[in-house]
């Protein structure tokens, strides 16, 4: 007598395979598991390498305008320390919680003057191009402030010199206040733009 075929096993589905069919709720599920994983890197990612900050005011114009907003690079500060010149965002000296943006003008170590709204570096003055109403170092200058900075500070100041939230009020900022660096203007649009940092020219004073 003939004998009678069994079922063709390999065209026997499993329950997992039936479960992840394209449609089905379990490939649904799935999807959206992926995606959340994926948007858990994503903010990790983010949270440990950049943040977000809004000016408010006027303190750093012309560079940067009351309502913007930025992300900030924290990571560039764990390779190497701030520099003459960046903008960067620091934990607010006064105490409100906020962080704030300003521009970093002396590094650890170094001595700082203000002559007038001039700034001198060890004896050198800086050309602060961004600085709506510099003062040229072949001005009349009378010396306001002198100070040394320790080992872990940095002098910032803010680009509006008519507003004095900076450190001619809180006086030096230790390293560990310091965020990161701004980096881009993403908002509005129309001021989408990499933040302009600044490198000097200096000559030393007579």
């Amino acid at each position: 007598m003939p004998t009678q075929a069994g079922p063709d096993v390999s065209s026997v589905e499993t329950l997992d395979e039936i479960w992840e069919r394209p449609g089905t709720p379990g490939a649904i599920w799935r999807a959206l598991a992926e995606v959340a994983v994926m948007l858990a890197i994503l903010y990790g990612i983010y949270t440990f390498f950049l943040t977000g900050a809004t000016i408010v005011g006027a303190v750093m114009e012309p560079t940067l305008l009351n309502g913007q907003h930025l992300l900030v690079s924290k990571a560039t500060y764990l390779l190497s320390p701030p520099q003459r010149g960046d903008v960067v965002v620091l934990r607010d000296p006064l105490g409100s919680g906020r962080i704030v943006a300003r521009r970093v003008i002396g590094l650890p170590g170094e001595k700082i003057e203000m002559r007038g709204r001039q700034v001198i570096v060890n004896n050198r003055p800086l050309n602060e191009t961004y600085v709506s109403t510099p003062l040229l170092a072949t001005e009349s200058m009378t010396a306001v402030v002198a100070l040394q900075l320790g080992n872990d500070e940095v002098y910032v100041l803010a680009d509006n010199r008519l507003s004095l939230n900076d450190s001619r009020t809180w006086g030096p900022v230790k390293l560990d206040a310091v965020v990161g660096r701004a980096w881009l203007i993403y908002w509005p649009p129309d001021s989408i733009s990499v933040v302009k940092h600044e490198r000097y020219e200096q000559e030393t004073l007579p």
